[in-house]
């Protein structure tokens, strides 16, 4: 019986590590060039992040939707 708890928890485990998704982007300025240190905020979440040197950002650990995402320089 513990061997069929078990197999139970490790499919939940798997689909809930499934659903989680990663959202990345790059933020460039009117000439096209990429804009180091944007702050990067996802609304209604706790999530935000700031570009790297490239104008990269990256938020991982995201469930299936919409976000609207703000950038401010």
């Amino acid at each position: 019986m513990k061997q069929i708890g078990l197999f139970f928890a490790l499919q939940l485990l798997a689909v809930a590590v499934s659903a989680q998704l990663q959202l990345t982007g790059i933020v460039k300025d009117e000439k096209g060039e990429p804009l180091t240190g944007a702050n990067v905020v996802l609304i209604n979440t706790f999530k935000g992040t700031s570009t790297g040197i490239n104008g990269e950002f990256s938020f991982s650990n995201l469930r299936k939707g919409k976000y609207t995402v703000v950038v401010t320089f």
